[in-house]
């Protein structure tokens, strides 16, 4: 149930975001640069296949 909460909790945060803008990076170095100079946090999103 915690597992389902979470997976619930994430997307309504990506929807948010995404309903205000925000563009999303798939290189760490650029996302990570573009957010230092914009003083804004950063959201990391990652999965494994094992």
């Amino acid at each position: 149930m915690k597992r389902v909460s979470l997976a619930a909790a994430f997307l309504a945060a990506a929807a948010i975001a995404r309903a205000d803008g925000v563009e999303w990076e798939t290189d760490y170095a650029k996302g990570i640069a573009k957010a230092k100079e914009s003083g804004k946090l950063v959201q990391l999103h990652f999965t494994a296949d094992w």
